[in-house]
């Protein structure tokens, strides 16, 4: 497995910026590639779930999320990003006092420039581990 190529270029794919696409349609262009990932990493395959197949991500999700607010959806995946850290090897914490301090100054850079070092941060990951069987 290759590092993945983080530039500008790499990134700044034409197919995903044209087409005067939303916001809506680019997760909803993430959430597909996402269940192909995962179909291929050996997980549950939605991929049919698109055209109303078996499994159905739209049930699934909606059978385990729909009391959900916002507050722990952005929860969920915090816990999510502390999960995958701690597979692979991380020593971090979940508690806030023993973090907090780690990421104050973060919380100081606006949300853009947030997002921009998540972008990064996701793309330097790049592909991961086989899902376990």
């Amino acid at each position: 497995m290759s590092n993945p190529t983080c530039t500008t270029a790499s990134l700044n794919i034409a197919c995903f910026r044209g087409y005067n696409l939303t916001r809506l349609q680019k997760l909803a262009w993430r959430i597909w590639y996402l269940a192909n990932e995962l179909s291929s990493i050996g997980g549950t395959n939605y991929t049919n779930s698109f055209t109303l197949g078996t499994p159905n991500l739209l049930n699934d999700t909606i059978q385990q999320f729909s009391h959900w607010d916002m507050d722990a959806m952005d929860s969920a995946m915090v816990a999510i990003d502390f999960n995958n850290a701690i597979a692979a090897g991380a020593l971090v914490s979940s508690d806030p006092n023993v973090t907090i301090p780690h990421i104050r100054r973060v919380t100081q850079i606006d949300e853009i420039m947030l997002k921009k070092m998540e972008i990064e941060l996701l793309c330097q990951l790049g592909r991961h581990k086989s899902y376990p069987q």
